[in-house]
């Protein structure tokens, strides 16, 4: 049985209102648009990430489990980059945040070679952040010398 890779990860929540001006006197003028406001992920996190799944071709099930860190080092706006571990893998990690807190893209990529590659269903992580918590999952297909496997994978991240 191959070990899932874990690796991702990404936040936001806050959204910005636009307010007019109007109706005022008549020195007035509408107020500019506010931007929106995109919660900061950066920081360090504890990860706990889980995988689940079944070889095609056996029916036999498979699951693991890791712990580890995620650090964000970068953002600008929605976008953010940073470092995951989970036990003795390691890799790097891109994605997006909205401003509703999903998260549409937590990408992650090993430092490492798969042993795997993905032939359908999600390559990236997606899910939400909420709090101080970033919860992210994928389920795919993947083609691996021992054969063919459903996998589904999920990492929760606290601060």
């Amino acid at each position: 049985m191959q070990r899932g890779r874990f690796i991702g990860l990404g936040g936001a929540f806050l959204f910005g209102l636009v307010s007019c001006g109007g109706g005022g006197t008549s020195g007035s003028s509408p107020s500019a648009p506010t931007a929106p406001t995109f919660p900061s992920l950066m920081g360090s996190y504890i990860v706990q990430g889980t995988t689940t799944g079944t070889v095609r071709e056996t029916g036999e099930g498979f699951s693991s489990s890791c712990r580890g860190t995620l650090s964000i080092t970068t953002q600008s706006g929605g976008d953010f980059s940073g470092t995951i571990t989970c036990d003795d893998e390691e890799g790097i990690v891109n994605g997006t945040v909205r401003v509703d807190g999903t998260i549409p893209v937590f990408a992650t990529r090993s430092t490492s070679p798969p042993p795997c590659q993905v032939v359908s269903g999600q390559r990236d992580y997606s899910g939400a952040v909420a709090g101080r918590t970033i919860t992210v999952q994928r389920t795919h297909v993947l083609q691996c010398s021992f054969g063919s496997a459903n996998r589904s994978q999920a990492i929760v991240a606290n601060r």
